[in-house]
């Protein structure tokens, strides 16, 4: 008893120093939860309108000027981790041929068009949302991931191909074996491999008759 009573009294002299401590006990500890909290990001790919198409673009005289490969992805994107984040940036990889790269996956940053994806059928249509991609005068949309939160929508990539170009022999057949990567705010980066079916550009701009157009569009073509 005389040891509590004792305690008690250096407790009640030293109330200052253990409200400190307690208090610094409390910073530390929060830090290293904060630290433990950690977004993780789940990706879906969704087969009806990821797809990719390849054509040639030609001078008003019919003469080859390049080519040029589009690709549209449908994507859900889902923050299954204890922390919220948001999309930095998303790119589309593939392997070129060329032997001096090592094998190396060639990066394609995701590309802006000017609309979004419709599939049409007798009676309407089915509008698919863009991913992170806004038309002009329109504001910003929030894409802060949540805990436990998804967005969906279709990511566009286009890319000029001309003579000198590392495009692989694979994305001229039927299947092109692909990478898409996902950077967060915190620099976490997550990957998903997927192989997209080719369809010919007059079906794609079906759906999107900017489909193929972005470059045109930059440079007033």
């Amino acid at each position: 008893m005389d040891k509590l009573n004792h305690f008690k009294d250096w407790c009640n002299e030293n109330s200052g120093f253990i409200s400190i401590l307690i208090f610094i006990a409390s910073l530390w500890i929060g830090w290293m939860l904060n630290k433990l909290r950690k977004p993780k990001l789940s990706i879906r790919i969704i087969p009806k309108m990821s797809f990719y198409s390849l054509f040639a673009k030609e001078n008003d005289k019919g003469k080859l000027i390049h080519g040029i490969v589009c690709f549209s992805i449908y994507v859900t994107i889902s923050n299954i981790g204890n922390k919220a984040t948001s999309i930095k940036h998303i790119e589309l990889g593939y392997k070129s041929d060329n032997k001096l790269l090592l094998n190396k996956r060639h990066w394609i940053k995701q590309t802006h068009i000017l609309d979004d994806f419709i599939y049409h059928f007798k009676n309407g249509g089915i509008v698919y949302p863009l991913l992170r991609t806004y038309k002009y005068g329109e504001q910003k949309k929030d894409e802060f991931l949540e805990i436990g939160k998804s967005i969906i929508g279709i990511v566009y990539f286009e890319q000029i191909i001309d003579l000198n170009s590392i495009f692989p022999k694979k994305g001229y057949s039927g299947q092109f074996p692909l990478k898409l990567k996902i950077t967060d705010i915190y620099g976490k980066v997550k990957t998903k491999k997927l192989k997209l079916n080719r369809i010919e550009i007059d079906e794609a701009r079906k759906i999107n008759s900017y489909f193929g157009k972005t470059y045109d569009e930059l440079m007033g073509a």
